[in-house]
């Protein structure tokens, strides 16, 4: 049986496409072998939910990740980001940095949007991760 997913290694190596991406499609986007990297920094893209599922092929395990962006990014022509200062356009009912703190969230990443309340049934496990992504 395979073991746990490296779901942080798996965001870094999506990230890793950025050495495939073009400055320029920056304003306007074009799909390419990137697309895994500009949806993970796609600005408008603030929730992410992954999963994974094991299931046996003959002798061997097979491994189906999957990860789901919202509101979706990678549209064509689209732009990947606007350029301003960190936070400058978080969604409501999320906070950045100090606000943060003033609304007792910790956040280890100051220049990211962070939803203020996270509701999770208790049937389903609890199993949050943050990655850092910087330019």
């Amino acid at each position: 049986m395979p073991t746990e997913t490296d779901w942080p290694k798996v965001i870094k190596d999506f990230y890793d496409e950025v050495s495939t991406f073009k400055k320029e499609y920056v304003y306007r986007f074009v799909f390419g072998p990137y697309e895994h990297f500009t949806q993970v920094v796609w600005a408008t893209s603030w929730r992410v939910g992954c999963g994974r599922a094991v299931f046996k092929e003959g002798n061997w395990y097979k491994t189906f990740l999957v990860c789901n962006y919202g509101p979706a990014g990678n549209t064509m022509g689209g732009e990947l980001y606007i350029e301003g200062p960190p936070c400058a356009a978080c969604p409501s009912g999320t906070c950045c940095g100090s606000s943060c703190r003033r609304s007792g969230i910790q956040s280890s990443y100051s220049g990211l949007c962070s939803k203020i309340r996270i509701s999770v049934h208790s049937n389903f496990k609890r199993n949050v991760f943050y990655a850092l992504l910087q330019f």
